[in-house]
């Protein structure tokens, strides 16, 4: 099986304490990546990493949790780009699992992907094109719109690789940036039904909400007129390059840094 890393802030250990009991009753191994943590992160640190401007599509201004999230990850893709397996799973610390999933993550791995990055976990049931069946009633394929969330996913060694390299400065949360697909090129598929689930006992202390509440200065109207503008771009930019999305694997281990199908979409 491909590694399974965790991300779990230090001074989470509650969390931890139920991952770890979590993966010992599917007998699953991990290695624990220290999240950063957004109450140590001064606002000096965080600009270091920032795009300035922001993207013109962007919701609002990033919070230091959504900055210290993106940087979690990016250090977990900077490890796996590194590693000597060819994908590994990415799990943040308030999963769920269901009994299929030892089995599930056994199958996946057993083959070759022919994906970027495979998302685990969808709040919501997503409709698959050209889906691909897997044992226990799971099947993976290419939603229309990519869902939020980067609570559960593998990721292929030369993406993780490509994203870390390609991902700083960013402006956007890290599930958003991954949903603009056409702005880093990767090819993103979903399994569904989703074999995880996010524990409800942790869904209440959320690190990237609390540290939204402690950013957000905006009224409501304005959050209102700019959500509704992002809305509108994403639409239009996900019609427009609908066409260009890659029906496969984009990152290849022989392919270096291809940015000819990123950058062309990123200039529409």
């Amino acid at each position: 099986m491909w590694p399974i890393f965790i991300i779990n802030l230090d001074r989470a250990q509650d969390r931890m304490s139920a991952t770890r009991a979590l993966m010992d009753r599917y007998g699953l191994s991990f290695i624990r990546i220290a999240a950063y943590d957004w109450q140590t992160l001064t606002d000096a640190d965080a600009q270091r990493f920032v795009a300035n401007p922001p993207p013109r599509s962007s919701k609002r201004v990033l919070a230091l949790s959504e900055i210290a999230c993106f940087l979690s990850h990016i250090d977990v893709w900077t490890q796996i780009g590194g590693g000597k397996s060819s994908a590994a799973f990415v799990f943040e610390d308030d999963v769920e699992f269901d009994d299929s999933i030892s089995k599930l993550l056994l199958e996946i791995s057993s083959r070759e992907p022919d994906w970027d990055i495979l998302k685990l976990y969808s709040n919501k049931v997503k409709t698959l094109g050209d889906a691909v069946t897997l044992p226990n009633g799971y099947s993976y394929g290419t939603p229309k719109i990519i869902p939020m969330s980067t609570a559960a996913y593998a990721i292929t060694r030369p993406a993780a690789r490509e994203l870390a390299r390609a991902s700083v400065p960013f402006g956007r949360p890290v599930d958003l940036f991954i949903k603009h697909w056409w702005e880093h090129g990767s090819c993103v598929k979903l399994v569904q039904p989703s074999p995880v689930s996010r524990r409800v006992d942790h869904l209440s202390s959320s690190e990237i909400e609390a540290g939204r509440g402690q950013s957000c200065h905006q009224n409501f109207w304005m959050r209102f007129v700019r959500n509704s503008l992002y809305q509108l771009q994403f639409r239009h930019r996900t019609h427009v390059n609908a066409a260009r999305r890659p029906p496969g694997r984009r990152w290849l281990e022989a392919t270096g840094h291809p940015r000819m199908v990123g950058d062309e979409l990123d200039a529409i």
